[in-house]
């Protein structure tokens, strides 16, 4: 008996065909192509795992795979049509084919602008879906209306697979969709490339931009970045900054509350942009702010991180005064951004690319069925992300999107980096093009990501941005072993160095930068612009919690453990990360995934800032020593090399010195985690003492020269007298 599973093509003249592992194989079938196409399959041959690479996470002894030969080429006049394959003399097995790669294959790479183009004397409309029998631009009147006022058929390129109509006159403020024929019936969606959005992301709308320019927005521009290692990042939610009661914020959970300066707490301290200024961070990696479809944008108590995207071309409506009013959010995030750029730090935007909010009913799903995603041998779609799907970057038009779409934020919004959220998920070639585009248009623009997946994805591993992709592109990633070695696994009650003993090397050589520092300390870096160094992010427990959990400690005991902490990343070579209110025991309750929990769990308690005002200061002064000392943020691999020197390393006692130059004095750190006393001899020289286990500060706290006791649980940073 014949029972076919699934079919897909990735070629014009080729059908991948899955049938179930006790499946007959015929040695040809029979494809449909709409209502009078007919062509014959002739089968070349099984195909082996390794065959297929990876792709659609096939694995022998599953399903049988069998290559099927067409008789002519499949071009792009009639891949509207449903192709259906089937045994020659029995319907019964047919199956729709999934038509993936193919569209790669008949449509040539173009850099034609996709978005909507708004001027004062028209508006020109496109769409990139070759699979459509046609499409009609739904034309609202306004944004309130629940009929369009035309229905507009779009001219089809069939040589760019792009749909196009002009429409003359002023259409600022009107609604639009897109009414999608194609082989699986008839759809209404918004536009992918949308410039603005109605209520809860419900219709396109075009809007002159420039209208939504704040005062000043010409001359506003990037923050400067000469090197990674001079960003010190602080991330955070726009709700978590602003939600908390009992401070003076105005406009709270919105983006305007995240700007206000001024705002104090009820004991007169620094809250919101002015908090994070004080701190000494340059740059504020903001949460998902592309807008999310898990919350209903009128409803105050919706709360959700965000990691759902809904429509990636548009800032979020919830966070907006009026999210009823298309051009607020706009106006409102974009002057976020001009108020941090006056502040002197620069904006990072969480995106999430790696999978969409909705799969069968989502916008990619309704232009191009399938195309967008990475599909499973059965049919089924691939869930890498644990959230239901994946995206295929590496296909030629998602990599167009997700290029396009990254560029968009940087020139209309003056955004000056981005984190990307599951970057394992992205194909390495894609990375490397986003890179490059990104770079190109700002020098300063930083990127990093996470360097793993989170789930099983059909993308093979050689394929993926993992660890390594920083040594391909000008692309850091989150240095997982640094966390662990720091406190242990996030959410258990496993211990690390701070709180507990062992991983001594692993710290040791990630404050080297992560990289081959010797033979005996080496790690995953070309150079210390690849890892960012961090202890704690949104995901997990805070770094009290966890502290907490895997100790059951004082707050006495826990205080000094998080010092050692902000010690270790913020002395270390790299990118430093922080999340916002570690530097004042921040809790979440012992509640590790908080994503949707609400204000209660995640908003930042400014009350911990009083309680906690020494950790602060300490943290605080910290990283004003790190700006200090030029040494702290060195770039390059062998400069490291050349000017560090091990003084003594055992098991939970290390020390080294950092030579100086001309211009830069010698720096020795040296820390004791152990329950002993222990001495180091340190080069000749007086060393002035700014950091200790209790300080830290511009402040000399001691002298010392020849030996260097550190009593049990201590740690110092010593800068040598009279080089500069």
């Amino acid at each position: 008996m014949c029972k076919i599973t699934a079919a897909f093509m990735f070629k014009q003249n080729e059908i991948i065909t899955v049938f179930d592992i006790n499946s007959a194989i015929p040695e040809s079938l029979y494809l449909r192509i709409g209502k009078t196409g007919f062509h014959v399959l002739t089968s070349i041959r099984e195909l082996k795992e390794k065959d297929l690479d990876g792709i659609l996470g096939f694995k022998e002894g599953e399903y049988t795979v069998i290559s099927y030969r067409l008789d002519a080429e499949v071009d792009g006049k009639n891949i509207s049509e449903p192709f259906n394959i089937s045994r020659y003399d029995d319907f019964s097995t047919c199956v729709r084919i999934i038509k993936l790669d193919i569209i790669d294959e008949i449509f040539p790479d173009t850099d034609t602008y996709t978005f909507p183009v708004f001027e004062k004397g028209k508006t020109v409309f496109r769409l990139f879906s070759p699979t459509s029998r046609s499409v009609n631009l739904l034309y609202y009147a306004s944004i309130d209306s629940r009929s369009p006022k035309y229905k507009i058929p779009m001219n089809y390129d069939e040589s760019y697979g792009i749909w196009k109509v002009e429409m003359v006159g002023n259409h600022h403020g009107i609604s639009y969709q897109f009414e999608i024929n194609n082989e699986f019936g008839i759809f209404t969606t918004i536009d992918p490339y949308s410039i603005a959005l109605s209520h809860n992301s419900k219709k396109s709308v075009i809007v002159d931009l420039e209208s939504t320019n704040p005062r000043n927005w010409i001359s506003d521009g990037y923050v400067k970045l000469e090197k990674y290692t001079d960003a010190v990042i602080y991330e955070t939610h726009i709700r978590d900054m602003t939600s908390y009661p009992i401070t003076d914020i105005k406009n709270k959970r919105k983006y305007e509350g995240f700007t206000e300066s001024g705002r104090t707490d009820a004991n007169g301290n620094s809250v919101g942009i002015d908090h994070i200024s004080e701190l000494g961070a340059t740059h504020v990696h903001l949460l998902p702010v592309q807008d999310f479809g898990s919350v209903d944008d009128s409803h105050p108590s919706d709360y959700n991180w965000g990691y759902d995207p809904l429509c990636h071309t548009v800032p979020e409506g919830s966070y907006s005064s009026n999210p009823h009013d298309p051009a607020s959010r706009i106006r409102e995030f974009k002057s976020l951004i001009s108020n941090l750029h006056d502040s002197g730090l620069g904006v990072v935007m969480d995106v999430v690319y790696n999978h969409s909010y909705e799969t069968e009913e989502s916008v990619f799903n309704r232009i191009i069925p399938y195309y967008f995603y990475r599909m499973n041998c059965d049919g089924s779609f691939s869930n890498g992300s644990g959230c239901g799907n994946e995206i295929a970057s590496e296909r030629r038009y998602v990599r167009k999107f997700i290029c396009d779409t990254l560029s968009y934020w940087q020139t209309e919004y003056h955004v000056d980096g981005f984190r990307f959220d599951l970057m394992g998920l992205f194909d390495i070639r894609t990375m490397k093009t986003a890179a490059k585009k990104i770079i190109a248009e700002n020098k300063s623009a930083i990127l990093y990501g996470e360097p793993w997946v989170g789930g099983v994805s059909t993308l093979p591993e050689k394929k993926r941005a993992l660890k390594n992709i920083q040594k391909k592109a000008k692309i850091a990633v989150f240095n997982d072993n640094f966390r662990n070695a720091i406190k242990g696994f996030p959410d258990d009650e496993s211990v690390g160095f701070v709180n507990g003993n062992g991983y001594t090397k692993t710290i040791l050589v990630s404050m080297l930068g992560s990289i081959e520092f010797d033979k005996k300390l080496h790690s995953f870096c070309d150079n210390p612009t690849g890892t960012v160094n961090y202890s704690c992010c949104h995901d997990n427990l805070t770094l009290h919690d966890k502290l907490f959990k895997s100790t059951k400690a004082s707050r006495e005991e826990i205080f000094r453990m998080n010092k050692l902490t902000a010690f270790i990343v913020t002395f270390s070579f790299g990118i430093p990360f922080f999340m916002s209110g570690e530097e004042f025991m921040r809790t979440k309750f012992m509640e590790h995934n908080t994503y949707n929990l609400g204000d209660i769990y995640n908003t930042v308690d400014w009350t911990l800032k009083y309680e906690y005002n020494d950790l602060f200061a300490y943290y605080r002064n910290l990283l004003y020593l790190r700006k200090k000392y030029p040494q702290f943020r060195i770039d390059d691999a062998r400069e490291i090399k050349a000017r560090t020197r091990i003084i003594n390393y055992e098991e939970e006692f290390f020390s080294y010195l950092i030579g100086g130059n001309e211009t830069e004095s010698d720096i020795i750190i040296s820390i004791n985690n152990s329950a002993c006393d222990r001495y180091v001899q340190i080069p000749d020289g007086e060393w002035n003492i700014f950091v200790n286990n209790l300080y830290a500060g511009d402040s000399v706290l001691g002298i010392c020269s020849g030996t260097l006791f550190l009593p049990p649980k201590s740690w110092f940073m010593l800068v040598k007298q009279g080089d500069n």
